[in-house]
């Protein structure tokens, strides 16, 4: 044998001194030179077999003999006196047998036994106090165990080698319970596809804590681009009561399209429903015209929830003009705000035409949108080249009717809304009651100019008031102030990307690994700096986690440290047995 092969090995052991540590020892040699290389007469010898020669026939295969001695080693007797001196003792002819034949023989201390005077041991075993011992100690096992692999191999030792053979050991254990690894990966596949954790609302918590610090570490700039022009009290207090579907209100919406355009701004977004027909209509539908027409163009954008039935009919002169859905899909005070629909009733590929560009999306982009690619969640709109076009978070299926278009089941390309803090949409950059932007002499043009205005009811009773969550505060905030966050996240190009399904299983495995890795590196350390080391994992995770979110990509936390903990609790268990291992177990 030289000091690179992979010996043979023969355990010699007396059953009524050390069966229990001969059985430990022998489970370790397995794991580290594999089971067929490593014999032990309680697991090797079929019934019925001639036992003697089954001994001689191994040993004479055999390149290391192990001689475990335990405390009553040398002077185990029966009734005809001390059995080393019987010629027929079966750990005397081993012993010898290997003594004469040349073999290494490695003497094994255990439980502390001490190593046999040249003058206790009978002639045929005298050689053997010739040979250096090797201690294993229960409380120090696996580093002398570590020594005596060094010793049987001849080789020096090192952290690396130690690591890799401990490594070694545990792949071959894990052939005995590999149904663990299988049996991990389901519970956390199904986890994830079952929602398992999300009656408990960890899913909400992590994603608004996260979007949360994303926010704190690179907040929306302070000029978004994007105003909010209120309906609010004092508005309608001045400009006359009441709010609603009226001639008055509708001319004055014209008023507006026509002072935003002589202003510059880039687009008028109303999240108003425009159903009703007033005697105003017409002057609405022209102001829209001319400004769609002006040099440079401004976009005018009509909201609305529902288009399908004669009572939220849009009125004829209104017709022609753009009309986007302001639906908002609620998951437990978060917001996924669609931004155009798949087809229904069609194949899913990478690349898919999309309809019906939503509210958010019309107002950010001149473009008609046509494609979604579905791998890189990314929405393809005409004359917008691919490196400025939107992203979207994730796909989702409407869960109700309570905007039309999209219906119910339909699958729609949505975005994740990322709440910025509770003062910003109310600074008086981003922030304009609807009386002052008629008036010039109040609302300068500069403060419009190249501006999305996005037009909404901020009044203190409106039915369009929402629950919002950013981190751990609650609060409640207009519909318009929704959509005007969606707007700016598509316009400063902050979309938050959740992860695609190969995306996700893909990063479930990798912490599958790492937990794994964690659980294998840190075992044979003490309770706390196992737990420390553990901690420190978590904490990078948690730190890799918070820097993706900042350049909008939301891992999935309660699954992915789910795998981790999963993995390291394997392994941690199947290295727990050794770790509390007595001669008694």
């Amino acid at each position: 044998m030289t000091a690179s092969s992979s010996p043979t090995l023969f355990i010699s052991y007396r059953r009524d001194d050390a069966s229990a540590r001969a059985g430990r020892l022998c489970d370790w040699l397995k794991r580290q030179f594999g089971a067929t290389r490593v014999f032990l007469d309680t697991d090797k010898i079929a019934a019925g077999d001639d036992f003697a020669r089954v001994l001689d026939e191994r040993l004479a295969s055999t390149d290391v003999l192990i001689v475990v001695i335990g405390p009553g080693w040398l002077d185990a007797a029966n009734d005809r006196g001390r059995r080393l001196d019987q010629a027929d003792d079966f750990v005397r002819q081993e012993v010898a047998s290997g003594l004469a034949a040349g073999k290494r023989v490695v003497p094994v201390l255990v439980g502390g036994a001490q190593m046999p005077a040249e003058a206790e041991l009978p002639e045929a075993l005298k050689a053997l106090h010739l040979r250096n011992a090797a201690i294993v100690d229960d409380a120090s096992f696996e580093r002398d165990f570590n020594a005596l692999v060094d010793d049987i191999l001849q080789r020096p030792r090192g952290y690396l080698r130690r690591e890799v053979d401990r490594l070694t050991r545990l792949v071959r254990a894990l052939r005995l319970t590999s149904l663990l690894v299988p049996v991990l990966a389901v519970v956390v596949v199904l986890a994830l596809w079952v929602s398992l954790l999300a009656p408990l609302n960890l899913d909400t918590l992590a994603e608004n804590s996260l979007l949360w610090l994303a926010d704190e570490i690179a907040p929306l700039p302070e000029d978004a681009g994007v105003t909010i022009v209120a309906i609010d009290d004092a508005s309608v207090a001045r400009l006359g009561p009441p709010f609603g579907a009226n001639a008055r209100w509708r001319g004055l919406h014209a008023r507006l399209i026509e002072r935003a355009r002589a202003a510059g701004a880039s687009a008028v977004a109303f999240d108003l429903a425009f159903t009703g027909a007033t005697g105003a209509d017409a002057r609405l539908a022209g102001a829209a015209r001319s400004a769609r027409s002006a040099t440079p163009p401004m976009r005018v954008i009509l909201g609305g929830h529902r288009f399908d039935d004669a009572a939220n009919a849009r009125p004829a002169p209104l017709a022609a003009l753009t009309h986007a859905t302001t639906c908002l899909i609620q998951r437990d005070q978060r917001y996924l705000v669609p931004l155009a629909t798949l087809p229904a009733d069609t194949p899913m590929a990478r690349h898919m035409p999309v309809h019906d560009a939503a509210f958010a999306l019309a107002a950010a982009f001149a473009g008609t949108v046509s494609e979604a690619d579905i791998d890189e969640r990314r929405l393809r709109l005409d004359g917008v080249p691919d490196a400025q076009a939107p992203r979207f978070s994730s796909l989702e299926r409407v869960p109700d009717d309570t905007c039309v278009p999209p219906r119910r089941g339909d699958t729609v390309a949505a975005l994740l809304l990322r709440a910025s803090a509770a003062d910003y949409w109310q600074a008086p950059a981003r922030h304009i009651a609807y009386a002052d932007v008629l008036d010039p002499a109040v609302t300068p043009d500069a403060r419009l100019a190249g501006r999305i205005l996005v037009v909404g009811d901020a009044r203190r009773d409106s039915r369009d008031r929402h629950p919002l969550s950013r981190g751990f505060t609650r609060r409640s905030v207009p519909g318009v102030e929704l959509h005007a966050e969606a707007i700016a996240t598509l316009v400063h190009h902050r979309e938050t990307v959740q992860p695609t399904v190969d995306q996700a299983l893909a990063i479930l495995a990798g912490m599958g690994l790492a937990g794994a890795a964690t659980g294998f590196f840190a075992a044979p350390l003490p309770p706390w700096p196992r737990r420390a080391v553990t901690a420190l994992v978590v904490l990078a995770y948690l730190g890799l986690a918070t820097a993706l979110a900042v350049g909008g990509f939301l891992l999935n936390l309660p699954y992915d440290l789910t795998a981790l903990f999963l993995a390291w609790a394997v392994l941690h268990r199947l290295q727990a047995p050794d770790r509390s291992w007595s001669p008694a177990a």
